[in-house]
C-alpha cells in the first residue's frame, strides 16, 4: 500500500488512515505482529477485490432485502472487497478502523494472495503447527 491511500468508504475516515506510519511503528522482529498487519491491510484493501461467476441455472437470491433473479448465463460480479467491511461480519470492532490486533484477522481472513506458506514465503512464512 505504501503511499497509496486506502479507499474512502462513504461515511468513514478510512481514506485518511496512514498505514505506512503504522508499519513504521511495528516491531519487525515480531513475525506475528507483521503477519497481523499484512492481513489487516488486506482486509481493507484486498489484492483481489472482486471476482465473477456465470450462473449455470436460473437463481434467485436476496440482496439488500430484495429478491433478485439471475437468468442462466448471467455474469454475476462478486465484490469480495466488501466482505472485510461488512458491519454484520464478526471482524472484532469497527470494520472501518485499522486495527491489526483485532480478533480473527489472521484466523478467518478474506484476503487472497500468493503469500502465506513455507513453500513460497514471498512475504512471510506461516509457523509450522
Amino acid at each position: 500500500m505504501g503511499v497509496s491511500p486506502m479507499p474512502n468508504y462513504e461515511g468513514t475516515a478510512v481514506g485518511e488512515m496512514d498505514v505506512a506510519k503504522k508499519w513504521d511503528e511495528l516491531d519487525l522482529s515480531n513475525r506475528d505482529e507483521v503477519k497481523r498487519y499484512i492481513h489487516e491491510c488486506g482486509r481493507l484493501l484486498m489484492p483481489v477485490s472482486n471476482t465473477h461467476k456465470v450462473a449455470t441455472e436460473d437463481i434467485s437470491v436476496h440482496i439488500g432485502g430484495k429478491s433478485v433473479t439471475f437468468s442462466k448465463g448471467t455474469i454475476i460480479y462478486i465484490p469480495m472487497l466488501l466482505a472485510g467491511t461488512d458491519k454484520n461480519a464478526d471482524v472484532g470492532g469497527c470494520p472501518f478502523q485499522f486495527d491489526h490486533s483485532r480478533k480473527n484477522v489472521v484466523d478467518a481472513p478474506m484476503i487472497f494472495h500468493s503469500a502465506g506458506n513455507e513453500t513460497n514465503g514471498r512475504i512471510y512464512a506461516q509457523e509450522k503447527t
